[in-house]
C-alpha cells in the first residue's frame, strides 16, 4: 500500500470548489514528509503578479503552480527535471514555461505560457489506458473533455483570456473510443 510518506511529488487540482481541501492535503503532506514536492494546478489562480505572490505566500505548501488550463506539458517538463535529480531550488530559479513559483528569496518567478496544444490526441487518455477502470463501474461515467478553448470573452471564466480563444478538439475517433 502506498503511504503518504512514500510520495515524492503530490499533484493537487485547484478549482473554486476544492481549493481549500487541496490546501489542507498539501499542508498535511508537508507535515508527514517535508521534502514532498507539492504541485498545484487549475483555474483557481490570480493573474496579476502581486496577487500571485500573495497567493503563493498564503499557500506556502505549494512548491510549483501550473497555471495554464493546459498543464500537461508544463507538469511533464517539471516531473522530468525532478526525476533527473535537479534540485528544487534550481528549478525554482528557472521553472518550465507555464509554471509559477516563489524563488528561494520568496520572489515570484513566472514563466510565460507555452504554446497551446493543437493536437489534443497527444495527451494520453486515462479512459483508454485503463487508469479509470476502477471508476467505470455501475452507472458512473466521468465527464469527458472533447474540446478546449472558448471563442467568447466572458470575464468570469479563465477561458476569457486571449490565450484560450481558439477551440481545439480531440479527434472523433478518440471520443468514440472513450465512450464505448
Amino acid at each position: 500500500d502506498l503511504q503518504l510518506s512514500d510520495v515524492d511529488v503530490l499533484g493537487l487540482s485547484n478549482y473554486c470548489w476544492n481549493a481549500e481541501i487541496s490546501r489542507f492535503v498539501g499542508r498535511y503532506a508537508k507535515t508527514v514528509r517535508p521534502d514532498t514536492v507539492i504541485v498545484a494546478g487549475g483555474p483557481e489562480f490570480p493573474t496579476h503578479p502581486e496577487e500571485i505572490t500573495t497567493y503563493l505566500k498564503y499557500r506556502s505548501e505549494v512548491d510549483f503552480y501550473v497555471y495554464n488550463y493546459e498543464g500537461e506539458v508544463a507538469f511533464s517538463e517539471l516531473l522530468v527535471r525532478i526525476r533527473n535529480n535537479e534540485s528544487i531550488q534550481s528549478i525554482k530559479l528557472n521553472p518550465p514555461q507555464g509554471i509559477a513559483c516563489l524563488n528561494p528569496n520568496r520572489e515570484l518567478v513566472k514563466e510565460s505560457a507555452p504554446k497551446r496544444l493543437e493536437d489534443l490526441d497527444l495527451i494520453p487518455s486515462p479512459v483508454l489506458s485503463g487508469m479509470m477502470d476502477d471508476f467505470l463501474v455501475g452507472n458512473y461515467m466521468p465527464f469527458l473533455e472533447t474540446t478546449r478553448g472558448c471563442p467568447y470573452g466572458c470575464t468570469f471564466c479563465i477561458q476569457s483570456d486571449q490565450w484560450y480563444n481558439k477551440i481545439y478538439g480531440f479527434s472523433n475517433e478518440r471520443i468514440q473510443a472513450e465512450l464505448v
